[in-house]
């Protein structure tokens, strides 16, 4: 029984794809970096994380932190970015470990952690 059996789960999904980074040389001995949307997508719930310490960090990093709920089989790691296909804000993951509780993983779903993410591209 996976996320997607969930009438109200499935209501809150979006539309996400994997960003891919690259990195080359330019004419002028420095480096070129573009990032390009993949074309494998994936489902995501993405809520604003309204903890005390998620709201005080942002605070320190003048950005907003993000809870990701997605299906197991989905393969988003630490440092992944992805975009949000509705607005094409990007997000990047920031952390993995304890993520998995039972209760979700037995929904067929983990959970990521992850902050707005500038793709600056030069």
């Amino acid at each position: 029984m996976g996320m997607m059996s969930s009438p109200l789960l499935q209501s809150k999904l979006e539309k996400c794809a994997f960003m891919t980074k690259s990195v080359a040389l330019d004419t002028r001995g420095g480096y070129k970096v573009t990032w390009t949307q993949s074309e494998a997508q994936f489902d995501a719930i993405i809520t604003e994380d309204t903890t005390v310490d998620a709201v005080v960090a942002g605070l320190d990093h003048a950005t907003t932190f993000y809870g990701v709920k997605i299906d197991v089989s989905v393969p988003l790691e630490f440092l992944d970015v992805f975009k949000r296909l509705s607005d094409g804000k990007l997000f990047k993951v920031r952390a993995l470990e304890g993520m998995d509780a039972p209760n979700i993983s037995a929904m067929g779903m983990k959970m990521r952690s992850a902050e707005e993410f500038t793709a600056v591209e030069t």
